[in-house]
C-alpha cells in the first residue's frame, strides 16, 4: 500500500515538477516568436530540455533500475518513451541506433547536434535537410513531450505500484545527493534565496528513508 510519504511525493512530481518546472518552463520558450533563418528562436534550449526531462523522468519509471554505467542517459530516455509515447513510438524506432547520440549527446556536449540540425515549427518530428542531414523539430519534440506527461500522470493514477516506483526512486536519489553533496560542502559566506527542492505540495518531503539510490549521475553518457 503507498504510504502518506509516497503519495505526497508522487503530488510533487506530477504537480510540482511535471505540469509545473518542466511544462511550465517549456511553454516559456516555445511561446517565443520564431523568426525563421534568425537567432533567438530557442531551438537548441528547448531540445535539451526535453532530453534532460526525459532522462530524469526515464529514472524513475524504469522497471528495473538503471544504475550508473556506459550507456545509461539512453536507456533512461528509452525506459521513458516506452512507457509514454503511445501511438508516436514508432517515429522514434526509426532512428533509434543514433538519435539520442547524435541530438542529446551532441547538444549537452558539444553544443551542436551531431551532424544534424534542431528546426521550429515543422510538421514533421524528424525531416531531412536540403543537405541530406537529419533536422529534429524541437515543437514537435514539445507537442509529443507534453502529451507523453499528461500519460504518465494518468498511468499513475491507475497504477499504485507505478507510484510508489516514482517516489521511492525519487527519494532514493534525494538521499543520495544529501549525503554525497551536504549543506557544509557549499561555502558559508554567502546568503542564497531557497532554491527549489524536494518541497511536496504538503510540505517537505523527509529524506529519512532506507531506500538506496538506483541512478546517481552518471560518469558517461555514451
Amino acid at each position: 500500500m503507498t504510504s502518506d510519504l509516497q503519495n505526497r511525493v508522487a503530488l510533487y512530481i506530477k504537480n510540482i515538477v511535471t505540469d509545473g518546472y518542466m511544462l511550465t518552463d517549456l511553454q516559456q520558450m516555445t511561446d517565443l516568436p520564431v523568426v525563421p533563418n534568425q537567432y533567438g528562436n530557442c531551438n537548441f534550449p528547448i531540445a535539451m530540455f526535453i532530453f534532460s526531462c526525459m532522462e530524469f523522468l526515464g529514472s524513475l519509471v524504469s522497471e528495473t533500475p538503471i544504475p550508473n554505467r556506459a550507456g545509461a542517459t539512453r536507456d533512461r530516455i528509452w525506459a521513458y518513451i516506452e512507457l509514454t509515447f503511445e501511438n508516436r513510438i514508432q517515429e522514434f524506432q526509426q532512428h533509434r541506433a543514433t538519435f539520442i547520440d547524435i541530438f542529446r549527446h551532441g547538444l549537452m556536449h558539444e553544443f551542436f547536434a551531431k551532424n544534424a540540425g534542431i528546426s521550429r515549427h515543422h510538421t514533421e518530428l524528424f525531416g531531412i535537410s536540403q543537405e541530406g542531414k537529419l533536422v529534429l523539430d524541437a515543437d514537435q519534440f514539445h507537442q509529443i513531450f507534453r502529451d507523453s506527461c499528461n500519460r504518465l500522470k494518468s498511468l499513475m493514477d491507475s497504477s499504485e505500484e507505478l507510484t510508489q516506483r516514482i517516489a521511492d526512486r525519487y527519494l532514493a536519489l534525494q538521499r543520495y545527493n544529501f549525503n554525497e553533496f551536504p549543506s557544509g560542502v557549499l561555502s558559508q559566506s554567502t546568503t542564497y534565496t531557497r532554491a527549489s527542492g524536494a518541497t511536496g505540495p504538503s510540505g517537505p518531503i523527509s529524506f529519512t528513508t532506507t531506500a538506496t539510490p538506483s541512478f546517481p549521475p552518471d560518469e558517461a553518457d555514451s
